[in-house]
Order: C-alpha cells, then structure tokens, then sequence
C-alpha cells in the first residue's frame, strides 16, 4: 500500500511538472493547487480523519437526537455550539420544577427549547410555585403549544389562565392537579382553545356534585364527557330553571325527556350538538 500511495504522490508531482513547463503561470498556479488539494485528501483518507458528521443536514441530525435518550441529548449538546443548537430546535418535551425562582429562567430556556409543544409544569407542595407573569412568558415564547400540565402551581390565576389561553389557541391536552385557579380561567381555556377537549368520566362526578350542593338553579356543560346517567341525576334537581348542553354526542332524547318531565320550573333549555 505504502508504494502504490508513493507512486501515485509521484505520478502527481511528475505531472504538475509538465504542467508547469507547458502552461502559463496562473495555468500552473491552478495545478499546484490541485496537486495539493489531492494530497490532503489522499492523506485524510489515509489516516481516517474524513469527518462525515459535519455534511449530515439539521433535519437528519435532529432525527438522530430524537432517537436518543435524555442523558445522551444532553451529553451530545456539549459537543459543540450546532449540536447545543439543533439538540434544543429538536426538543419538543420540557418537563421543569415551577418553583417561584424560575421565572428568572424562562427567556434563556425559551430561547433555546424554541419548539416546545408540550410543557410540564410541577412544584413541590411546600414550596412557592410560579405565578401568574412565568406562565405568560411561557405562552409568548411558545404559541405551538399543545399540552399543558400543571402540578401544584397554586399561585397560578384565573387572569394567568386567561392570559395563557389567548396566546396558545392551538392547545389540545390541559391536564392540571392541587391548582387553585377558578372557574373563570377553565371558561378561559375553553372559550379560546377550540380543540380543548373535556376528558374523564363525569358521570360518576356530577352525582357527588348534585348531593353537596342543593338547591341548583342552572347548569352549563359544554364539550365533556357525559350521557343519559349524568342527564337522569341532573333531573332530580327539582329547582332547575336553565339548563345548557353543547357539544356531548353521547347525550339522547331519552335523557332530555327525563330533565323535561321531572324539572317542573325549567325555562330554557339549550341543546346543541
């Protein structure tokens, strides 16, 4: 091997010098050029030096990351300034411990998780969780949000909500557990989040709501999940004067039947889909 890489290092030279000898000199200038630029790649191949990670594409790089583990994410993001780059471009996850202190942290973090479309938001029931402004900061760096988890942030509003729902229309999932926003920043999330979505088995709930709270004279319940069980204890709240329902297909006539009968003072009843 080492003779025939000599022989052609001399077959290299031999003709840059018949290029020399026949040709002007910035015809010969060129040739020397390419006589050494051909060396340097005879000698990194050679030495396997080739360096085939440097001409992947961003899209393909991202694709390898998000095949990664999160300690190999974040080891590889220590490589150099691209891979920090497209390791944060590629990652749509962010899971963060919501205490007060890191409303300091949300414009650097933002800035580089740029892509983020679901964020987890938890503190420590002891502990001060963010407020209201951290929650904004959140929504006006990341508008392509989609999911939304919230954990024991009880600092959180119902203007923090409301705020959050008007810059994060595209939102899907909203789950959120020992928070003490209202009622009004729920209304907020659904009247501005057209694909938020009610889950879970309200039939079950709606029965311990009836038996705390007596004497219900309106109820609204748009986009949950609920049926004819739900509709057959709403009839026993005899005081019943208006009664919405929107957007619950698994709702019949059956059960609307048994509100109409049994609510004798019910004035207007809205159904809708």
């Amino acid at each position: 091997m080492g003779q025939l890489v000599s022989s052609v290092k001399l077959r290299s030279r031999r003709d840059w010098n018949h290029c020399q000898r026949s040709k002007p000199k910035s015809t010969a200038l060129i040739c020397l050029m390419q006589a050494e630029e051909a060396e340097e790649l005879d000698r990194s191949s050679i030495d396997g030096t080739s360096d085939f990670i440097s001409d992947l594409p961003d899209g393909c790089l991202a694709c390898i990351f998000q095949s990664l583990s999160s300690g190999d994410r974040k080891r590889c993001s220590l490589v150099c300034r691209w891979w920090l780059v497209i390791e944060g471009q590629s990652h749509y996850r962010l899971s963060l411990n919501a205490q007060s202190d890191l409303h300091l942290l949300i414009p650097s973090i933002s800035s580089r998780f740029d892509a983020v479309t679901k964020l987890a938001l938890k503190c420590d029931r002891r502990s001060v969780s963010i407020g209201d402004e951290a929650l904004v900061l959140f929504s006006e760096h990341c508008r392509n949000m989609t999911r939304l988890k919230l954990r024991s942030c009880r600092d959180l509003t119902d203007a923090g909500m409301s705020a959050f729902a008007k810059n994060c229309r595209s939102l899907k999932k909203l789950c959120c557990g020992s928070c003490t926003f209202g009622a009004m920043g729920m209304n907020a999330m659904l009247d501005n989040c057209p694909a938020l979505k009610c889950s879970g088995d309200w039939d079950k709930l709606f029965p311990l709501i009836v038996q705390r709270v007596t004497g219900l004279v309106e109820i609204h319940k748009e986009r949950i999940q609920v049926s004819d069980v739900d509709l057959a204890v709403i009839s026993n709240c005899s005081n019943l004067e208006i009664f919405h329902l929107v957007k619950t297909p698994e709702c019949t006539n059956f059960g609307l039947a048994a509100v109409a009968e049994k609510c004798k003072l019910l004035r207007n009843l809205h159904a809708n889909g």
